[in-house]
């Protein structure tokens, strides 16, 4: 099933989407309807190892440098 935190260092919990979702147009109108089969909703919160989340931070404090 994939790859696993302790490969990455970061997780998230999810659980496959129940209601049907629509996709829209911007008037607003119905285009498709997404297919539940490929959808995952994705709780809060993700957790990360201290390296992973260290690690980030880091890498992001030095884009905005």
């Amino acid at each position: 099933m994939g790859v696993t935190f302790w490969q990455v260092g970061a997780a998230v919990l999810g659980v496959p989407v129940k209601p049907t979702i629509k996709e829209v147009n911007g008037e607003g109108m119905v285009v498709k309807t997404l297919v539940r089969a490929n959808l995952w909703e994705v709780q809060t919160p993700q957790v990360s190892s201290s390296a992973c989340t260290l690690a980030c931070c880091s890498h992001t404090v030095l884009l905005f440098i």
